[in-house]
């Protein structure tokens, strides 16, 4: 899996923008992004190949083990080189689902604030 890391950055570098956008529309409810299999499948060169992933984010940090998607991982690198998508991370919960249909599927939520209760002395 390592040798196909870097594979897909091309084809997701066209997409960040607008994926940039549905991130901020998640928050109001889930967002849909129709991707081309064909591009994927030139991509990887490979036309059996599973691209779907599911990537649980959290304050900008992958919580889930994505190790096994280099399609996950060329996307997350992406966004984490983008400031405008990382500030925007800080304090959101976002989960990405990758579908057998080709559809990037977008839900975010915006991370409570955790209440810093002072030590009675």
């Amino acid at each position: 899996m390592n040798n196909e890391i870097g594979r897909y950055q091309q084809l997701w570098k066209k997409y960040v923008p607008v994926i940039k956008i549905l991130l901020k529309k998640s928050l109001a409810e889930e967002q849909r992004l129709a991707l081309s299999k064909r591009e994927f499948e030139v991509a990887a060169n490979k036309i059996k190949y599973n691209y779907q992933f599911t990537m649980e984010i959290e304050k900008g940090k992958v919580q889930n083990d994505i190790r096994d998607s280099a399609v996950a991982i060329d996307l997350m690198q992406l966004l984490n080189e983008n400031g405008d998508v990382q500030r925007w991370l800080i304090d959101k919960n976002v989960k990405m689902n990758m579908s057998k249909g080709f559809e990037l599927i977008l839900n975010a939520s915006v991370l409570e604030p955790v209440a810093v209760v002072a030590d009675p002395e």
